[in-house]
């Protein structure tokens, strides 16, 4: 099982289109990647490529989007995908693996 995975992972902001008018920003589109254990992932793109925004969803610092989104963090023998409260806080605190 992989220790990380993401799916068709997209997110989009709201930004100003002109007075009373918004369109969307895609941070992220159709984002997908697996990490095993014991393999080193490091990001790395353009300033404004998505890559903060990835971090966040990845630590839930950021709201998954509305639509269908698959998220699995294994770590410790558990699965963070929808949780919440203090096993996420804890999550985020783990020293690593």
């Amino acid at each position: 099982m992989s220790l990380l995975s993401l799916e068709r992972v997209s997110k989009a902001y709201k930004v100003s289109a002109g007075l009373f008018r918004t369109k969307n920003f895609f941070a992220l589109q159709n984002v997908s990647l697996r990490m095993e254990r014991g393999e080193l992932l490091a990001l790395v793109g353009e300033s404004g490529s998505g890559k903060t925004t990835l971090g966040k969803l990845i630590l839930r610092l950021e709201s998954p989007p509305k639509e269908e989104f698959s998220l699995k963090v294994r770590t410790y023998g558990a699965t963070v995908g929808n949780t919440q409260g203090k096993f996420l806080r804890s999550f985020r605190t783990l020293p690593p693996l």
